[in-house]
């Protein structure tokens, strides 16, 4: 189980403010492949995203259904140490698969 850490997490001095749109983006750029900045409800020119920034996503796929709740569970865990509350979905999806042989 994850520890909780020593400090306040608050690595960009914010106060628990979130980061605005644009350092955010620049930001992103530091992360692996596959994160994605997502915005708000829609506006009112049904331009999608286009609102304020909610959150940072990425996809994570694993092998079977036991291990991907065993990794919901870890990130459950270090959020919950961490005063941070992701949203987590676990779903199933049927994937076609090449023969190794």
């Amino acid at each position: 189980m994850a520890q909780r850490p020593t400090k306040v997490c608050d690595p960009y001095g914010q106060n628990g403010r979130p980061l605005g749109r644009d350092e955010a983006t620049a930001l992103l750029s530091t992360l692996d492949d596959g994160w994605e900045l997502v915005g708000g409800p829609k506006t009112h020119d049904g331009m999608d995203g286009q609102g304020p920034l909610v959150s940072v996503n990425k996809e994570f796929y694993h092998p079977d259904f036991l291990s991907g709740s065993k990794f919901g569970s870890i990130v459950a865990s270090v959020g919950h140490n961490n005063n941070h509350y992701p949203s987590i979905c676990l779903e199933r999806r049927l994937v076609k698969r090449e023969k190794s042989w």
